[in-house]
């Protein structure tokens, strides 16, 4: 059976790219570092510096975010830290 043409193709594609383009959430604020970025920054092995991360949220000397940054053509989580 062939398919019904559509004529909101168009908006239904360009919907969907903004949908996406959204989804990317990064951190607002000064002062927000990956762990690989706070181990580069302190010359730290990332094994040690995960130890310092989890001890520093647990101390509530560490905040904290959940987003996504666009890698290419893909969305990739991210955690930011930052000092409270």
């Amino acid at each position: 059976m062939p398919r019904k043409a559509s004529g909101n193709t168009d908006a239904w594609a360009k919907l969907l790219a903004e949908a996406v383009l959204r989804a990317e959430r990064l951190p607002t604020g000064d002062g927000w570092l990956t762990v690989a970025e706070i181990s580069t920054r302190h010359k730290v092995s990332m094994d040690r510096i995960y130890s310092v991360v989890r001890e520093g949220l647990r101390a509530g000397k560490l905040e904290k975010f959940d987003g996504n940054v666009r890698d290419g053509s893909r969305l990739r989580k991210r955690v930011w830290y930052r000092p409270t």
